[in-house]
This record gives C-alpha cells, structure tokens and sequence, in this order.
C-alpha cells in the first residue's frame, strides 16, 4: 500500500474531525440514559482542546484502519492507470466507474 498524498490526508482529516464531532454529540446524547454525568467542561466539542485532539486523532485511526478498509471491501476499488506522464503512477478507481474487462466482446 503506497502513503497517501497531501490531498488524500486532507480528506481523510476531514473525515476524522466530522466522525469525532459525531461521536462526541452522540456519546452527551446517550450518557444520561446510562446514568453518567459528563464533565461540564468538555460537553461542548472543541477540537483544539486536548480533549478534542484526542477524539480526533482515535477517530482518524479509525477512519484509516478500518472504514477505508471496509468502503475497499463493500464497494470494491482496483488500481488504474493515472493519467500522468511519470511512469508506474496509479490511482485508486471505484470499480463502479472501472472500465469492464470481464464482459464479452459483443457481435
């Protein structure tokens, strides 16, 4: 597997911050149906807070370990060919825009 680049890293921070957030909101929502009080000073997500740099930083974790690796297996993904002038350059495809090599050529 080959390092993502600035553009890939970008976006998977993104997604890092929005599934913190995510969590963050849903953990206040349901902590009082388990009878556990939240701190008053971290109810309000603050993602420059060590608190929220944390949550982020799990949440990238997560995001690269394993929802990259799922979205990979359900809507499956192959290596093509970039459009770039350097050679060996490749760039993951959803298979849903794949050109088909498995179809029979028709008459």
């Amino acid at each position: 597997m080959t390092a993502p680049d600035d553009k890939t890293l970008g976006v998977m921070d993104d997604k890092a911050l929005s599934l913190a957030l995510l969590f963050h909101e849903t953990y206040e929502r349901l902590a009082p149906n388990y009878g556990y009080e939240t701190r008053i000073a971290t109810r309000k997500f603050d993602p420059d807070s060590p608190n929220g740099q944390l949550m982020i930083a799990v949440c990238g974790e997560i995001y690269r370990e394993r929802i990259v690796a799922l979205e990979a297996e359900l809507f499956g993904q192959y290596k093509a060919p970039a459009l770039s002038a350097g050679p060996l350059h490749t760039s993951v495809v959803p298979i849903s825009t794949a050109p088909d090599c498995h179809r029979d050529e028709m008459p």
